[in-house]
């Protein structure tokens, strides 16, 4: 089986990459392609490890790109997230039952009134955002990310729930109590942009995302993202290998 694995950034990608079991590398490259990309293969399972860069629309091209020229049967973004709940601790895992559109600039000024008090903008919640976009993941992906996250550790705690996309990480109580009645537990750039590729091509997906940071808790410093982007890379690639050994063994 063949799993499409995206990554936002090529310092998470190599952090993965070395971090996976050096024997079960193929191949890699970037030629004549726009992204960096590894292949690992462990008996039926081939991982194709991806970096997408930042940001929902290099993710909705890029992961286009990808599973059109490596064809892949199922899609897993993974990557590092801010926390929406004051409650969730830094390392936790968040595994999506669902990942949900939030807002991007234009529709947070339109829903959102503008005020300019001394010390910078601040944003004033005016209403809701009504119809956004709420994508599942795959039932059997979460249930096997569910069992080999438990079985290996590593995590503050493991959490099943709502990931929600916009198009930056915001640390605005007012924004982040704004996106929490949306119903996400964590926010990130390009979770939903991966889905919404795999569910255009019918391919299951899912998202997991390692808690780095946690404004309710003043916790956004750049030291403890870049080190915990890190962190989450090693994590990730530690989880990837129990899941294929489970599927190839089953």
């Amino acid at each position: 089986m063949k799993f499409l694995i995206q990554f936002p950034t090529s310092w998470e990608y190599d952090q993965c990459c070395e971090s996976l079991p050096a024997d079960w590398k193929q191949e890699a490259g970037t030629e004549s392609s726009p992204y960096p990309h590894s292949s690992f293969q462990f008996g039926t399972v081939e991982l194709i490890v991806v970096a997408s860069h930042v940001g929902p629309a290099s993710v909705a091209s890029i992961i286009t790109a990808a599973i059109s020229r490596f064809k892949p049967q199922a899609v897993i973004a993974l990557g590092s997230a801010g926390a929406l709940e004051p409650e969730i601790e830094l390392g936790s895992l968040t595994i999506a039952n669902y990942v949900q559109a939030l807002f991007d600039q234009e529709t947070l000024a339109n829903r959102m009134t503008l005020a300019l008090p001394q010390g910078g903008i601040r944003l004033m919640v005016e209403g809701r955002m009504e119809n956004h976009t709420n994508l599942r993941s795959a039932d059997w992906l979460v249930t096997l990310a569910e069992e080999s996250a438990v079985s290996i550790g590593g995590a503050a705690t493991v959490i099943q729930g709502i990931v929600g996309s916009c198009d930056g990480f915001y640390s605005d109580p007012e924004i982040l109590n704004f996106f929490r009645a949306q119903g996400p537990i964590v926010q990130d750039l390009e979770s939903v942009s991966a889905a919404t590729a795999a569910v255009t091509w019918g391919i299951p997906f899912i998202a997991m995302k390692y808690v780095v940071t946690n404004a309710f808790k003043r916790e956004f410093e750049a030291k403890i993202l870049r080190d915990g982007t890190l962190l989450s890379a090693r994590y990730f690639a530690n989880l990837l290998e129990v899941m294929a050994r489970k599927i190839s063994n089953n």
